[in-house]
């Protein structure tokens, strides 16, 4: 599996996980109400129940997992070897041709930015998209599809919307795909919230020589609560592996809780959140971001208030990185390089566990 993260670095490791990929700042689909997941945590639920399982086996499958950080900077871009995720819409066009030569070959990843640009009000031109990716293919490893957000930010949106929705992105997935000189490099995008049918479409799709689709990413789980993103991931991977096409590689968009990278066989990941918690003066830990910037010395999780075991774990996971406490405290970019390493060193645990994925399997 891979990895990505958001912002400047990227990591890569091995092992389960649902996590995906790097990309500039992944952002998710904020616009189900809250009474819509309460109608997919039921009925996913039910669905489950409904499952029999006499009449399924055990088939079992081994898996790694790669990481990608999404939102690279110059300042650490030369710095760290990563999975990269950039963003079309927000940094692709000016950062990518500038950075790219610090990125190994085959860690590139672009996301068209479509939920950013529907934030502002604004769309990514798809035909403007595909010349720009088609002009760097030769650089280029994966990219996203332009996808359709659904209704309002404010107010939500409708059933019909969702579906509407959900068909238009996977339309432009088809457009996008016979105009891309690397049509497998794109990933087709399923959300949260979206009917299961499209997900079921995707799988059982061939293209003129009777390939399935490679790779996906599945979006829409940045903000959702845990409950949601489990039920969502098991019904979603429970699809995959009765359908035709169960060895599909599964990219997850802003996605690094590392309970459900155990849990799930999610092939990439990426998130921004390396680069979110040491702007604000927090590193990563095993104990949960720790407050290290000198402005927060009154902050409840600040170093200077942690047990002493906590401190004493700490101070060795500072020194196996080559920072001092006051570089950390000192200086942003530090902080964000530390966290792209802590995220490496856990996606890199997470693998050495040999993430191994049972599932029921039908009989007849």
């Amino acid at each position: 599996m891979e990895l990505y993260l958001a912002g400047e670095y990227v990591f890569t490791g091995e092992r389960k996980s649902d996590i995906g990929i790097i990309r500039n700042r992944l952002l998710s689909f904020d616009y189900q109400k809250k009474f819509v997941d309460t109608i997919i945590d039921w009925k996913d639920n039910m669905e489950l129940y409904l499952a029999g399982a006499n009449k399924f086996g055990k088939e079992e499958v081994k898996q790694y997992m790669k990481l990608y950080l999404a939102g690279m900077e110059e300042s650490c871009v030369d710095k760290i070897d990563c999975n990269a995720l950039f963003s079309y819409i927000e940094q692709g066009r000016l950062q990518f041709d500038k950075l790219k030569d610090f990125i190994k070959p085959g860690k590139l990843f672009i996301d068209s930015g479509a939920f950013s640009a529907w934030t502002k009000g604004a769309k990514v031109n798809v035909k403007e998209y595909i010349n720009w990716l088609n002009e760097r293919t030769d650089d280029i490893n994966l990219c996203g599809q332009v996808d359709v957000i659904p209704g309002d930010r404010v107010f939500g949106a409708t059933p019909k919307q969702v579906w509407e929705a959900a068909q238009l992105t996977w339309n432009n997935y088809l457009f996008m795909r016979k105009r891309l000189k690397n049509p497998d490099a794109l990933l087709y995008t399923f959300h949260v919230g979206e009917p299961i049918e499209f997900l079921k479409q995707a799988l059982e799709w061939r293209d003129e020589n009777g390939n399935p689709i490679p790779y996906m990413a599945f979006g829409g789980m940045v903000g959702k609560p845990a409950k949601i993103r489990d039920v969502f991931l098991d019904k979603c991977f429970r699809t995959i592996r009765e359908s035709s096409n169960p060895n599909i590689k599964v990219h997850a968009f802003g996605m690094t809780d590392f309970n459900l990278l155990e849990k799930y066989p999610i092939y990439s990941a990426d998130s921004t959140s390396w680069i979110m918690v040491g702007a604000m003066g927090n590193v990563m830990s095993d104990y949960g971001n720790i407050a290290v910037s000198n402005n927060q010395i009154h902050d409840k999780n600040h170093y200077s208030h942690l047990p002493k075991k906590a401190i004493e774990d700490f101070n060795k996971t500072i020194q196996e990185f080559g920072f001092t406490l006051d570089e950390l405290a000192e200086h942003r970019d530090n902080r964000i390089l530390f966290n792209a390493l802590y995220m490496q060193k856990k996606v890199k645990e997470l693998n050495e566990k040999e993430r191994r994925f049972t599932y029921r399997k039908k009989l007849f």
